[in-house]
């Protein structure tokens, strides 16, 4: 029997004796709706204990948004053009708007890879830059004496919008949100120092409160 088991972004095929299957699980599909830009502008026209983005856009003369690199699941390409129409909507023109590419500590991206990550409209229409650690700015440092080392680009922004995917994490709970500015766009020494805290009591896989926990060895 062949048999495709997905990997990377292709099938690869096994050739397997029926002799020796004995059955084959598969989960169940998840049903949704296929209109990915009707939910994203209805995401945007109701937001959750904010205003519209086009609304905090107003009176602000630029804007950066901060996007996941290429080893992340994340499609940006799907909802950045709507951002940006948000950010027009509010007055922002697109020789204003940038789109950051956080790399934390992980290489640059090759042209055609940010083409992809944020799609071929917003990759000619748009600034796209790599985050760069030799040029951020210490602004200070957290109550836990973590050094706060940010990329000067986003720094230079009025309005800044972190996006990424939310999913469980090994110790920072879950992700997303702030972990789009650290480790996103921050240096090394600041990500690693940041990454120590994975030893605290706190720590934990799927945890959103800051409770401490008792651990047990």
């Amino acid at each position: 029997m062949i048999i495709k088991i997905p990997y990377g972004k292709e099938n690869v095929k096994l050739d397997i004796p029926d002799e020796n299957i004995f059955d084959i699980i598969t989960g169940k599909s998840n049903s949704f709706n296929s209109n990915v830009g009707k939910i994203i502008i209805q995401a945007l026209e109701n937001p959750i204990k904010s205003k519209k983005l086009s609304e905090l856009a107003r009176a602000k003369k630029s804007a950066c948004i901060l996007v996941s690199d290429i080893t992340r699941p994340c499609p940006s390409y799907r909802f950045l053009p709507e951002l940006v129409d948000e950010l027009n909507k509010g007055g922002i023109k697109n020789s204003d708007i940038k789109v950051i590419l956080g790399l934390g500590i992980h290489r640059e991206h090759t042209e055609d890879e940010k083409r992809r990550l944020v799609g071929d409209y917003i990759f000619k229409n748009i600034k796209v830059i790599d985050s760069d650690p030799s040029k951020a700015k210490l602004i200070g440092k957290t109550s836990f004496g973590t050094p706060v080392e940010v990329f000067k680009e986003a720094l230079d922004a009025d309005l800044l919008i972190a996006t990424g995917n939310i999913e469980y994490h090994y110790f920072a709970g879950y992700s997303g949100g702030a972990k789009a500015v650290m480790p996103g766009i921050c240096t090394r020494s600041s990500i690693q120092a940041n990454h120590r805290m994975m030893l605290d009591d706190r720590a934990a896989p799927g945890r959103a409160t800051g409770k401490s926990r008792k651990r047990r060895y």
